[in-house]
C-alpha cells in the first residue's frame, strides 16, 4: 500500500508541478485510481501528503483543489532560499570532489544545450539539488529539492497563463567557485542570483495575488 501511495504521490505531484492540473482545478481521484490501477485509498494518502506540501487544499464533501499561487507563497519560498542556499553553496564548495564537479559540469551542459531560449525548469532544479547533495547533508537536500519544486510550480502556472518565461542561463560562475573551493565566492554568487530571480519573479507574477 505504501508503494502505491508513493507512486500516486509522485504522479499527481508531477501533474501539478507541470500544470497539467492547473491551479483551481479539482483533482479527479477516480481518474488517477484508474490510471494507476489502484483503489482510492492510495490516492487519498497521496493527496494528504500533497496537502502537507502546500500544493492542494482538501474540502470535505467538495473535493481536492490545486492551490493558487500567491505573492506570499513566492516571498516565503525566496526567504527560505536566501536563508539556506548561499550557505549550501559555500559548504558544497568546501566539500566538492572532482567527481562532484564533473557531475555539476554535465548538468550545466545539459541545461545550456536545450533547444529553446527558455530555461528547462526540471534541469535547473536538478543542478541546485546536485549542489546540495555535495554537502552530504540529507536535510539540506530535502529542503532545496522542495524549494525548487515550488519554483517549478510557480513558473509553470505563470507559463500556463501566458506569462513570461525566465531566460536560459548557465551556472558557470558558481561552478568556477565550487571548482576552486572558494566557499565565500560561492555564497556571494548564490545570494546575488537568488535576489535577481526573486525580483524577476515578483515583478512578473504580481497578478497572482497580493501581500
Amino acid at each position: 500500500m505504501e508503494l502505491l501511495a508513493e507512486k500516486a504521490y509522485v504522479t499527481i505531484k508531477q501533474a501539478i508541478l507541470s500544470c497539467t492540473i492547473a491551479p483551481g482545478e479539482v483533482i479527479n481521484e477516480k481518474a488517477f485510481a484508474t490510471q494507476l490501477g489502484t483503489s482510492k485509498t492510495p490516492i487519498r494518502n497521496a493527496i494528504n501528503k500533497l496537502a502537507a506540501d502546500g500544493l492542494v487544499e482538501v474540502f470535505p464533501r467538495q473535493g481536492t483543489i490545486v492551490r493558487h499561487v500567491s505573492i506570499r507563497d513566492i516571498k516565503n519560498v525566496y526567504l527560505v532560499r536566501e536563508l539556506t542556499e548561499p550557505g549550501t553553496s559555500a559548504l558544497a564548495a568546501a566539500r566538492a570532489t572532482e567527481a562532484d564537479i564533473l557531475r555539476l559540469e554535465e548538468l550545466d551542459d545539459l541545461l545550456v544545450a536545450t533547444g529553446t531560449d527558455s530555461i528547462d525548469l526540471e534541469q535547473h532544479a536538478a543542478f541546485h539539488v546536485a549542489v546540495a547533495e555535495i554537502t552530504r547533508v540529507p536535510q539540506l537536500v530535502t529542503i532545496i529539492a522542495g524549494l525548487h519544486d515550488q519554483l517549478r510550480w510557480f513558473l509553470a502556472a505563470q507559463a500556463a497563463d501566458h506569462g513570461p518565461k525566465p531566460r536560459k542561463r548557465n551556472h558557470r560562475r558558481l561552478l568556477d567557485a565550487i571548482r576552486e573551493h572558494d566557499a565565500e565566492q560561492a555564497r556571494a554568487i548564490t545570494a546575488e542570483t537568488i535576489a535577481m530571480s526573486r525580483d524577476w519573479m515578483l515583478q512578473s507574477m504580481i497578478k497572482y495575488g497580493d501581500d
